[in-house]
């Protein structure tokens, strides 16, 4: 009786420290998650147009918590480039998008799914909002807005928030 006392007293004992380090894993993943927001975002600039993609990456490194990590022009090997840099988000200008489409999001999803991605200079246009949503696109910023609503969708997306612009909301 005194052996099988003892082996349920180290099974309760296992137990509670199994717990306790559960416990302690969920804290830990808690605190790196605040760290990570604490050192900012890192965002990778995707646009054609060198003196957009320059003031874009100017609003955005204004700007304390947000670090633009690379600001370029699409070739082939930009998924790569992405996931060598592993940016929290990708922010992808309009023109990249009308020259290549959808197949520019999907193509470096499938190389860095855990991309988040904002569309920055996009035209109202509902059926294209809706197909960008069901690629993976997580932020959707239409041509009139302002560098500060451009910044606030970085954050919103890149904590795991979606922007839909007003006038595409009634859908």
């Amino acid at each position: 009786s005194e052996i099988v006392l003892g082996l349920l007293l180290a099974s309760v004992t296992q137990d509670r420290a199994a717990s306790s380090f559960r416990r302690l894993v969920v804290c830990a993943e808690k605190v790196a998650s605040a760290v990570e927001k604490l050192a900012g975002i890192d965002v990778f600039l995707l646009a054609e147009n060198r003196l957009l993609r320059e003031a874009l990456a100017r609003v955005l490194e204004n700007k304390s918590d947000i670090r633009v990590v690379a600001a370029v022009a699409y070739d082939s090997n930009v998924a790569e480039h992405i996931r060598d840099l592993s940016p929290q988000l990708l922010a992808l200008d309009s023109s990249v998008f009308a020259r290549i489409g959808l197949d520019v999001v999907i193509s470096i999803r499938s190389i860095v799914p855990e991309i988040k991605v904002l569309l920055v200079g996009m035209d109202s246009d509902k059926e294209m909002f809706l197909r960008c949503v069901r690629a993976g696109v997580c932020g959707y910023v239409l041509k009139e807005a302002s560098a500060n609503e451009v910044a606030a969708a970085v954050r919103s997306v890149a904590y795991d928030g979606a922007v839909c612009p007003p006038k595409l909301s009634i859908i």
